[in-house]
């Protein structure tokens, strides 16, 4: 593509691009744009890459390549122009999305070809559907480089697009599109990655709800709009609303399930971009849900919120074998004897149940019990992991001598929560599953390298498996502990290359590992604790110590006093 032609062909995306999203009134906006190479002191105002010259030599057309495919408009024109003649055309820039981390470049120079060697990390993928994935391997790509009226141009792009982890951050922002839980009565989040440049945003976040979950999340939630729903125009902002006129076949949807679609719109639009709600539209005309004239707000729903719990809730923790909550300093909860000799614990997000592993000859015994009850054992074994309560207290999962992970219910029904690729893994020393009962994260492999995964509960009846196991978050080297710290954030007790375990806040699909602040912590570190509106709790030293801002405290009122094993409801 000559230069004169691509000018061509990108002032007519971006003529295009212009036209998505015409409000039906309001203000005028004043549009400007930046010629590439030229900076621009507006954030919202984006530089154009650079396209192709005359005289780039073989290493500055490969890292010119790669800086274009942060530029999606036009498929890519701007990338193309890298590219031979007769292979620009042709190359497939809609597979997946590799995002990279570039650590070096080798040439090999030839008479009538060059090699440009491109070495570094695979760091994730983006799917199709717009799914970030962990995908931590060596990156070693071959280019070949031909020279074409003295220019040097690729002949062999890979498939999809290479994209540099800096540019990734810059163009992609995260964004939550929400599902249903199986039993419809809460939304789950299913974190997307869109270009944050595009002007119908709003439009493609709701076509792609309309679409269905992700691949990944897809075996756990439901949606609650018909099939074959679809937007009859694009999502426009008027006042303080989104209006999101969507095709009749929403009319076969039962009131039920308008609310669930509603909340599952509400939740999508409103929450990411601060508007007060939704005005629902069905072939143009209102759509009455909850008796409103189709105007609907995300404080119409609260019993959809994916928090689960109603903060503040207590912290606990164990010391001396016995159960102690941060609510009450120092003081045993309920009174000894019956929760005494306990080595972890958990109790329901209502508060009503308490679930416990205590030893007992030869191993160790889940007991269950009402909160300030008898406990009664429900399952023994060689080891039995922390439980982990679903949401409505129906009962708990626990990992049973690192190998088997077993449901039990309050009244002590059992069940196996199967997995093939598990037992592949190592050792499970550690199961939590989300508030929301969807997901589950797992701690797996022998002492010294465990390592982070997440998987999604999948119940089929009496059946319950896990799907889509997958590692998250690579570069900690040894998980010690795990928490959710809201139903799209995890708070991770491990190592990054050190001898020291240290906090992390991960996200849920491993996108963001940023470390918390260590200042005050002691350094032997061996539990964490985490919920929404919550200060993180861990375990360090023998103590519990509870985050405050940029350091951390002890929760209890007498200083110096031990324990550990700390939780929260849920």
């Amino acid at each position: 593509m000559g230069r004169r032609g691509f000018a061509g062909v990108l002032a007519l995306a971006l003529l295009c691009a212009g036209c998505a999203d015409v409000p039906s009134g309001g203000k005028a906006v004043r549009v400007r744009s930046v010629a590439p190479g030229v900076a621009d002191a507006d954030p919202e105002v984006h530089q154009l890459p650079r396209p192709a010259g005359p005289g780039d030599t073989p290493e500055r057309v490969v890292r010119g390549f790669l800086a274009a495919s942060k530029s999606a408009p036009d498929r890519h024109a701007i990338a193309r122009t890298y590219l031979a003649q007769g292979v620009a055309a042709g190359w497939n820039d809609v597979a997946a999305t590799r995002i990279v981390a570039v650590s070096g470049q080798r040439v090999i120079s030839g008479p009538t070809s060059t090699k440009v060697i491109v070495t570094g990390r695979y760091q994730a993928r983006l799917d199709t559907d717009l799914a970030y994935l962990s995908d931590d391997r060596p990156l070693s790509i071959t280019f070949v480089l031909s020279r074409s009226g003295g220019q040097w141009r690729i002949t062999n792009p890979p498939p999809g697009v290479l994209l540099p982890i800096a540019d990734f951050k810059q163009v992609y922002k995260p964004l939550d599109l929400y599902f249903l839980d199986p039993g419809g009565n809460t939304v789950i989040p299913d974190r997307r990655y869109f270009d944050v440049k595009q002007a119908v945003l709003p439009t493609e976040m709701a076509t792609r709800l309309l679409a269905g979950p992700s691949t990944w999340l897809k075996p756990g939630v439901r949606t609650g709009f018909p099939s074959g729903t679809r937007l009859r125009s694009n999502v426009i902002r008027d006042g303080d609303v989104f209006v999101v006129d969507l095709t009749v076949d929403v009319l076969a949807a039962s009131a039920n399930q308008q609310s669930a679609m509603a909340a599952q719109l509400v939740w999508t639009l409103a929450k990411q971009f601060a508007v007060n709600g939704v005005r629902l539209l069905a072939d143009g005309r209102p759509l009455r849900v909850q008796s409103t004239n189709g105007e609907v707000t995300r404080d119409a729903y609260p019993s959809f919120d994916p928090r689960v719990l109603t903060s503040p809730v207590p912290g606990y923790y164990l010391s001396g074998g016995s159960l102690r909550t941060t609510g009450q300093p120092g003081a045993a909860y309920p009174a000894a004897p019956p929760t005494a000799g306990l080595r972890s614990a958990a109790v329901s997000a209502d508060l009503g149940w308490l679930a416990a592993v205590r030893p007992r000859p030869g191993g160790e015994e889940l007991v269950i019990g009402p909160m300030g009850g008898a406990l009664t054992p429900r399952l023994a074994g060689r080891t039995v992991s922390r439980p982990s309560w679903e949401p409505g207290a129906g009962g708990v999962i626990v990992a049973v001598d690192g190998r088997s992970l077993i449901r039990v219910s309050v009244d002590g029904a059992m069940s196996a929560v199967t997995e093939p690729g598990l037992a592949a893994l190592g050792p499970v020393s550690a199961l939590v599953l989300s508030r929301d009962g969807v997901r589950v994260a797992l701690v797996a492999g022998p002492a010294g390298h465990r390592r982070l995964r997440l998987a999604v509960l999948e119940r089929a009846g009496n059946q319950i498996s896990l799907s889509g196991l997958r590692e998250v978050a690579p570069s900690l080297t040894d998980v010690a502990a795990v928490a959710w710290a809201d139903d799209g954030h995890l708070l991770v007790l491990a190592r990054l290359g050190g001898a020291t375990s240290t906090p992390y806040g991960v996200d849920v699909d491993g996108f963001t590992v940023a470390e918390r602040p260590t200042d005050s912590l002691p350094a032997f570190r061996v539990g964490a604790a985490a919920a929404p509106g919550e200060p993180d709790l861990v375990e360090a030293g023998g103590r519990i110590w509870r985050r405050q801002g940029s350091f951390w405290e002890s929760p209890v009122g007498v200083a110096g006093t031990p324990g550990g094993a700390p939780f929260y409801p849920g």
